[in-house]
């Protein structure tokens, strides 16, 4: 899937499926993986590294997920910037691959800049503004520049591709909602490195425990995270056991293997 358009790709092969969450989630990961070990994402001449996604696609009649904001530039822009509609400490930033007819948008929750990882969706938007050196003060002032600058927004080709070990997860803060069929669907991809790091390497925010050892349970499960040792470990031994329980989910991660295999 090593193009030079992986969005383009994408839209390609959304074609040639039935758009079951066993088959998305495995499209999901190869896209991810091709994007975090091949691509930056640059905007202007600012170069941002990708390292943790979450996948949101709605098609009324294949895959009506309900936690997708189906806002028109998620259905009629693809490779841009759709930016959610809330500020402060609220709201991400998408990259969109919705072809007209259907809704779209790979939400941005982990980049590296300037050497620090930043963690957050709402905290990185805040740092791509402050190094786009841009006032906005709201949502849709932040949209209109996008909009603005459109034909510098783009994913290249690094210059040295990396060897990304990537763990999957479900997205969060989802609400309440429970609509388990695409609640638990496993369309979050996260660097492992990045997982990892050092808090140093981080700006103002770090992953919580609890959060990793969920993401690394269920890689683990899915035979994409390979610590021999890791369920020997109290708490990973707790979460592995809570995952069990939740047949859904449980369903999705034993399709996911063929992925990995």
């Amino acid at each position: 899937m090593n193009i030079e358009n992986p969005i383009t790709q994408l839209q390609e092969n959304l074609k040639k499926v039935n758009c079951s969450v066993e088959e998305l989630q495995c499209l999901f990961y190869k896209v991810s993986k091709n994007i975090m070990n091949n691509y930056i994402l640059q905007i202007h001449d600012l170069k941002i590294e990708l390292k943790e996604l979450e996948f949101y696609f709605f098609d009324c009649e294949k895959h009506p997920d309900i936690y997708v904001h189906q806002n028109e530039i998620q259905k009629d822009t693809s490779n841009f910037l759709y930016v959610h509609d809330s500020w402060g400490n609220y709201g991400g930033i998408d990259l969109t691959f919705g072809n007209g007819k259907y809704y779209g948008g790979i939400l941005i929750r982990g980049i590296r800049l300037n050497n620090k990882y930043i963690s957050g969706i709402s905290l990185l938007k805040q740092h791509i503004i402050k190094e786009l050196g841009i006032k906005v003060e709201s949502y849709d002032e932040l949209q209109k520049y996008f909009e603005k600058i459109k034909d510098k927004i783009s994913l290249i080709k690094k210059s040295t591709p990396s060897n990304i070990e990537l763990l999957h997860s479900t997205r969060v803060n989802l609400g309440k909602k429970e609509k388990l069929k695409y609640k638990e669907a496993l369309y979050r991809f996260i660097d492992l490195e990045y997982m990892d790091a050092d808090p140093k390497l981080y700006n103002n925010y770090k992953k919580g425990v609890k959060e990793i050892t969920k993401v690394k349970a269920i890689s683990f499960l899915s035979g994409l995270f390979h610590n021999k040792t890791f369920d020997a470990n109290k708490s990973a031994k707790s979460k592995i056991e809570k995952i069990q329980k939740n047949q859904q989910l449980i369903d999705y991660i034993k399709h996911f293997q063929n992925c990995v295999k």
